[in-house]
């Protein structure tokens, strides 16, 4: 019977960080899909019209993730630190660079964690696409949206998770 106690608390203990992690965080989502729609625009649009120019889908692919993942972090940690900026400023009300560079550790983070899998994932989705047929630019929106999709559902536990371990 300890055993089914301590099985039961520990469920809600997880259930519950889950649950606050999504309320706390869900906000973020909009500034996550703002990022998205902008990564999504320049990459899909680069690879629309590279066929024009470039005849490797080794290219292709690999231009289209670099703007897909700097268009989505270039827009990211502005709205980021936007959110972020009651936590970046000193007892006068102005920036601390302290608070700051403990602010973009945070997000290199989430950089470091979202992009070692997506980065690999996209170029490899986006070259087997290609490879098979598809468009450039539907082979890059296709594997862009499936990823949003993704993220979209474990961005909220990740910053959360990284956020109580930055702010410690």
């Amino acid at each position: 019977m300890g055993n089914n106690l301590e099985d039961t608390v520990e469920k809600e203990t997880k259930s519950s960080w889950l649950k606050k992690a999504f309320k706390e965080e869900w906000p973020t989502m909009i500034n996550h899909l703002v990022s998205c729609g902008i990564s999504i625009g320049a990459a899909t649009g680069f690879s629309y019209f590279a066929p024009e120019f470039i005849e490797s889908n080794v290219a292709i692919s690999g231009i289209a993730t670099a703007l897909d993942t700097f268009g989505y972090w270039g827009a990211m940690i502005p709205q980021l630190m936007y959110r972020d900026r009651a936590k970046i400023k000193n007892e006068k009300g102005e920036l601390d660079k302290k608070k700051v560079a403990k602010k973009l550790g945070e997000y290199l983070g989430y950089m470091t964690v979202i992009e070692g899998v997506y980065v690999v994932g996209r170029f490899i989705g986006q070259y087997e696409l290609q490879k098979h047929g598809w468009d450039p630019a539907t082979a890059s929106a296709t594997i862009q949206i499936g990823a949003t999709a993704l993220f979209t559902f474990f961005l909220p536990p990740l910053r959360y998770a990284v956020r109580q371990w930055s702010e410690k």
